[in-house]
C-alpha cells in the first residue's frame, strides 16, 4: 500500500503521513454532494496569534483553513470535524484509530516536531523552523516505525469518544508548548466536539488488514 506503514502489533496498516490537503481535495472532487461541516455553517474555529485567542472566522474551512489564503496542498489538512475526517477515512476503506491505537502506534519516545517554542501565546521563536504556523507534512523525523508527524503541527482525531459528542484528539499541534498543553507526549490528549473544525486539528485513517 502506497504511503502505508504496517504495524504489526495492531495488525493494522496507518498512513505514514497525516492527510493533506491534497488528498483530501481529491475526495471533495469525487463526492461532490459531501458538504463539510465548516462549508455547512459557513465559518470554524481559527487561533489568532496575535490576540493570543480562539475564534469564529468565516469562511474557514479545509480548503482555506484561515478563511483568507488558500492552503497548499501539502500541508495537512485541517478545519475538519469528526464527520469530515470518518467520512475520509470510509472512503479510503479505513477508518479513524482509537486514542489506544494511536497511543500504540506513536510508542514511548517523544520526537519533537513543528511545536511551540517559547511563550505562549506571545513568541513563538521558531527553532524548529515554523514560527507560529503549520508545516508541510513529513518535515521531521519519523517515529520507530516510521510514521511521521505524531508530534506536534496538528492533533488528530481519535475515535474514541471521552464524554457525550467530545472525542479525544492526540499528538499535539503547533500551538503546544511544555507548560500550555504539552500536547505532543504521547499520554496526554484533549477532547473536542465532534462537529470542531480547527486551524490545528487534523487525522489519518488506519486500515484492517485484507
Amino acid at each position: 500500500m502506497d504511503n502505508m506503514i504496517w504495524v504489526n502489533q495492531l495488525g493494522l496498516h496507518v498512513d505514514e503521513y497525516e492527510v493533506s490537503v491534497g488528498e483530501f481535495r481529491r475526495f471533495a472532487d469525487l463526492n461532490p454532494d459531501y458538504i463539510t461541516t465548516a462549508d455547512s455553517i459557513g465559518w470554524s474555529g481559527v487561533f489568532d496569534t496575535q490576540k493570543g485567542q480562539w475564534g469564529m472566522r468565516e469562511k474557514a474551512n479545509w480548503q482555506k483553513q484561515d478563511g483568507h489564503r488558500v492552503t497548499p496542498d501539502n500541508h495537512p489538512v485541517t478545519q475538519v470535524s469528526y464527520m469530515d475526517a470518518c467520512a475520509y477515512c470510509n472512503w479510503k476503506n479505513g477508518r479513524l484509530p482509537t486514542a489506544n491505537e494511536w497511543d500504540i502506534l506513536a510508542g514511548k519516545e517523544v520526537i519533537k516536531g513543528n511545536v511551540w517554542e517559547g511563550p505562549f501565546p506571545y513568541q513563538d521563536e521558531g527553532k524548529d523552523g515554523y514560527s507560529k504556523k503549520i508545516a508541510p507534512i513529513g518535515q521531521f523525523q519519523p517515529n520507530a516505525i516510521g510514521i511521521h508527524d505524531l508530534f506536534g503541527n496538528v492533533w488528530e482525531w481519535t475515535s474514541t469518544e471521552k464524554s457525550k459528542d467530545e472525542f479525544i484528539i492526540k499528538g499535539g499541534s503547533f500551538l503546544c508548548d511544555i507548560s500550555y498543553c504539552s500536547g505532543y507526549i504521547p499520554s496526554k490528549y484533549q477532547t473536542t466536539a465532534r462537529d470542531s473544525g480547527l486551524n490545528h486539528l487534523g487525522f489519518r485513517c488506519v486500515y484492517e488488514d485484507e
